[in-house]
């Protein structure tokens, strides 16, 4: 994990995302899961013109998150969806892949 842990922060999950924004940006990277808190490291935008190098992490803390929701479109796209008490919502999107896993665990970890 490239990010400064806190201290007693413990990996609990990772997974390949993309972050997508309200304006139909997406960026592709990889959530991580701690004991604390939720964070996305962007590693490249996606853009119909390319794709882009970034660099940028997103925090969020447990404590802040007021409901987390896993969905899927067309029967094949898994998304997650963090709803903060803000009202500020993150989506994050897995392709193919389940997640299941990170959603269980941060539901479980955000309601203590």
């Amino acid at each position: 994990m490239p990010l400064l842990k806190k201290e007693n922060e413990q990996l609990l999950h990772q997974q390949a995302f993309f972050y997508r924004l309200p304006t139909g940006e997406k960026y592709n990277g990889k959530a991580y899961l701690t004991n604390q808190a939720f964070y996305f490291e962007g590693l490249f935008q996606i853009r119909a013109a390319g794709v882009d190098a970034i660099e940028g992490i997103i925090e969020i803390k447990l404590e802040e998150i007021k409901k987390v929701e896993r969905f899927s479109k067309y029967l094949l796209f898994n998304y997650l969806r963090l709803t903060l008490k803000s009202g500020q919502i993150y989506l994050f999107e897995a392709g193919l892949a389940s997640t299941q896993k990170m959603q269980a665990l941060l539901s479980k970890l955000h309601s203590h």
